[in-house]
């Protein structure tokens, strides 16, 4: 288990799609050392809250017609 509550710009080695998009897994078990930058651990629970901290020039997010992230399990 890694010593890790959130991830950010500033995280180091994370690993971006070659659309500049980046997948953050969610999960217990170790991703591996190929998907561990992009791993943020979570005990098994049924329900969780993500909260999702953006800066964005546009004002989609404020006038509320950003759809945010699409969420997928996997599992």
């Amino acid at each position: 288990m890694i010593d890790r509550y959130s991830i950010g710009d500033r995280t180091p080695g994370l690993k971006t799609s070659t659309d500049g998009s980046l997948a953050v897994l969610l999960q217990p078990e170790d991703a591996g050392a190929d998907h561990r930058a992009n791993w943020l651990p979570m005990r098994k629970v049924e329900l969780f809250w993500l909260i999702v901290r953006a800066c964005e020039p546009r004002g989609a997010m404020k006038g509320l017609s950003w759809a945010g992230p699409e969420l997928v399990k996997l599992t």
